[in-house]
């Protein structure tokens, strides 16, 4: 990474502050995003609200960067404190894919289903965990309309995976500890690494 931080945006150079705060987890060859070893804030309570009055970042420039790195990691979706920026927003694959700033979930449907999932966080490793497959959400898109939308399916599954990002909680803390402890011997075992980089 070079040593100076150079961005490809409209904004004057005073209003990129938040940027260059978490500098570590951005590109420095062309100010993409990249996701943040150092799992900074992945477990945090200190995430903003983000404050579409007074913006930390621009949440269009955002959005678009954000969607850009999960598509080009192959994930389904991703969180804001994933690529150690301290913000409730996730993004979600899809067409359109979708931006999801200060989310709620106001409504879970019962029926609860059990698959594999991911996490671009821990790259190989897959759980299986339970989660309902209905779920209705309110959130703000990327200038600052509120949404209320119904999820369901895959969609549903992940909403509630970036959701958890957000709140402190990833998937390793949502089975128990032998499942989990389990899983890492599997994963070990399939990759040939003796060591494991990951925020556990």
């Amino acid at each position: 990474m070079s040593e100076t931080l150079t961005i490809e945006t409209n904004k004057q150079a005073d209003e990129l502050s938040f940027w260059y705060e978490y500098k570590p987890f951005i590109n420095a060859k062309d100010g993409t995003l990249e996701l943040d070893i150092d799992h900074k804030f992945l477990k945090s309570n200190e995430l903003e609200d983000f404050n579409f009055k007074d913006p930390q970042i621009d949440p269009v420039d955002l959005s678009q960067s954000m969607v850009s790195l999960m598509r080009t990691k192959m994930g389904y979706g991703l969180a804001a404190n994933q690529v150690g920026l301290p913000l409730k927003m996730f993004v979600l694959d899809g067409e359109p894919a979708y931006a999801v700033f200060n989310p709620r979930i106001t409504y879970f449907g019962e029926e609860e289903i059990l698959l594999e999932e991911g996490c671009l966080s821990y790259p190989g490793l897959s759980l299986k965990i339970k989660r309902p497959r209905f779920i209705r959400a309110r959130f703000q898109d990327p200038y600052g309309d509120y949404v209320t939308k119904q999820f369901d399916g895959i969609t549903a599954r992940v909403f509630q995976h970036e959701f958890d990002h957000i709140n402190s909680v990833d998937f390793t803390q949502k089975v128990s500890k032998l499942k989990r402890d389990m899983a890492i011997k599997r994963w070990k075992k399939k990759y040939g690494r003796t060591t494991l980089n990951l925020p556990l």
